[in-house]
């Protein structure tokens, strides 16, 4: 399906595409990541967004980059 929306010039669905970055960047052994060209709409802004954990919040974000930079 992804191959035939890139061959039509379309932009695969915001769910597949999260998933499918969400599911990479779990099963590397890397932390930290550069997502070229992406996102590409707002809808991947959002969706991308919305993948985080319970907890995460400014100050978690805040006290983790303190933590780990």
């Amino acid at each position: 399906m992804i191959q035939n929306l890139s061959k039509e010039g379309k932009i695969v669905p915001s769910k597949i595409t999260v998933k499918l970055l969400q599911q990479a960047m779990q099963q590397s052994i890397n932390k930290k990541f550069i997502i070229d060209s992406f996102p590409w709409n707002e809808e991947n802004r959002y969706a991308f967004e919305n993948i985080g954990r319970v907890d995460d919040n400014l100050d978690t974000i805040k006290k983790r980059l303190r933590v780990h930079i």
